[in-house]
Order: structure tokens, then sequence, then C-alpha cells
């Protein structure tokens, strides 16, 4: 393993790890990546593109049954989880999708199981999809990478 990427990686957010040839992950649906402490929510400003936490630090859209109850107009940063964008790179203005780019958390339920995340069609589609989608809002008028990452879609 790279051991600049790892050190890069406990820096930019404690526990997130370089992905390598043999990271594997499968979303379990367990709805704990919709649950964030108020102070995570400050330290990036997301009230301003209109997130709010319920009493238990939920998500707002997060329903009973631990679904997203916007699911197809949820935040491109909720799209990414459990994947994650290199901060330095962020403050830097460039943000790259390819694999080897991004951290993963390691914390996140289903981390360690599944298929390997290089070799899954799903993700490498959905991280496809999340680059479109960041481009059309860029096109759009969004002006800030926290604006295109944190703000809710209108379509």
């Amino acid at each position: 393993m790279n051991e600049q990427l790892v050190e890069q990686a406990s820096k930019t957010k404690p526990g997130l790890r370089p992905i390598t040839a043999d990271t594997k992950f499968a979303c379990t649906m367990c709805g704990k990546c919709c649950f964030f402490t108020k102070e995570t929510l400050e330290k990036f400003s997301v009230e301003k593109f209109g997130w709010k936490l319920k009493e238990d630090g939920s998500c707002q859209h997060l329903t009973a049954d631990k679904k997203c109850g916007i699911y197809e107009k949820r935040p491109l940063i909720c799209r990414l989880y459990p994947f994650f964008i290199n901060e330095e790179e962020l403050a830097k203005g460039k943000v790259s999708l390819l694999l080897p780019k991004l951290l993963i958390d390691p914390n996140a339920t289903g981390f360690g199981t599944g298929p390997k995340v290089a070799e899954n069609p799903a993700i490498k589609e959905a991280l496809a999809d999340v680059g479109r989608r960041m481009e059309k809002m860029a096109k759009a008028g969004k002006k800030s990478i926290g604006e295109i990452l944190y703000s809710f879609p209108e379509d």
C-alpha cells in the first residue's frame, strides 16, 4: 500500500483509507450513513443548502424503516458514500472520481464484505453517474464544490 496515500488519508479525515485492489464493500442498507453530528454539519456549512437533522441526529429525509425518503434526489455527497473525495485535492479545486484517488470509510457497515470495489461495475457506474451530475450542476451555475456536493438537486 502506498504509505504517502495512507498518511494523506489520515490527515483528511480520521479513519479514511485509500482504496486498494483488495478493498471490498457492499451496502447493507442499514441507514447508519444518514446520521450526523451537528459539528459535522457546521464544519461543512451545509445548513445553507437545506440540511436539517432530527433530534436523534439523523437526516430529516431518513424514514422510519431506515430508507432515504428522497433517494432519487439525494445530494451527491450521499451518492458517493462510503467514498470520499480527498480534501487536499478539493482545496486545490480538483475533483477526481477515479477509485485510486478516492478514500473509503472503513467504519461503514459493509466495509470488507461483498465484491472488490475495483471490480464492481455497479460502483463504477455510480461514480460515473456522480461525475455526470457534477458536470451538469456546474454547467447550471453551481459555483462551488460544496454547493455541488451538498445541495439537494432540483431534478
